[in-house]
């Protein structure tokens, strides 16, 4: 592996991570265990990036996918070489690794991740649905980023000209096996709208530093606001 500092390159690419028969096989694993147990459907409208987005949480990986709990484990160990620094998963277990089925039509909007390191796995290749990440892009308040300075910063810099003009953006197109680490806390990041009649399914796996416990409330975490807001239905 190159050595790299994912706090100076605030983002890694690594195209063929899992090789077609291990992405195809984890494939059949998730679609499988979504015939069998119908997953979460969360849906929002709000703006020009809607969310429509099925979620298999961590609990249900660890009960009934232990083939994603194993690959969890190996990028850990990965993760820590990049931050070249211990991290763990969440000690939400419903949140430090989920599996996301993004149907036609889902996006997700320009955001920051409350914990440190996210890795992405994508397990399909689709039409659109790319990762738009701006690394190392967020001017952090001094005195935290629960603050409304640190909300106005934020906002501030989140329109597209000022991203054109300050932000150096990374564009990464779904592609089976491809793994995403990225500073989340620091990363604006989003994802352009699926095209097309396939869902892009990818494992999302969350780190943080040993002993930060993240603070949990619909108000803050973006997985329980979601669900708060999602459809009755699966759109997929």
């Amino acid at each position: 592996m190159e050595r790299t500092s994912l706090d100076t390159a605030g983002c890694w690419i690594k195209p063929d991570f899992l090789p077609a028969h291990r992405c195809a096989d984890l494939l059949a694993q998730v679609l499988a265990h979504r015939q069998r147990m119908p997953v979460p459907a969360l849906g929002r409208e709000p703006d020009d990036r809607p969310l429509r987005q099925g979620v298999i949480d961590g609990l249900r990986i660890r009960r009934h996918l232990p083939e994603v709990v194993a690959l969890h484990r190996r990028v850990n160990t990965l993760v820590d070489m990049l931050h070249q620094a211990p991290l763990q998963p969440l000690e939400d277990e419903q949140l430090a690794c989920n599996i996301t089925i993004t149907g036609p039509g889902g996006s997700e909007r320009w955001h920051y991740d409350r914990h440190a390191v996210t890795a992405v796995v994508w397990l399909n290749a689709v039409d659109g649905g790319e990762t738009e990440c701006c690394p190392n892009y967020r001017l952090r308040w001094p005195a935290g980023v629960d603050t409304a300075p640190q909300r106005w910063l934020d906002q501030a810099l989140r329109p597209a000209l000022v991203r054109q003009l300050f932000g150096r953006r990374r564009l990464v197109a779904p592609r089976a096996g491809q793994l995403l680490v990225m500073r989340g806390d620091r990363c604006l990041h989003g994802a352009r709208p699926v095209r097309g009649g396939i869902a892009r399914i990818n494992i999302v796996m969350s780190f943080d530093v040993p002993d930060v416990r993240l603070q949990m409330s619909t108000r803050r975490d973006p997985y329980r606001r979601r669900h708060a807001e999602a459809e009755p239905h699966d759109p997929h």
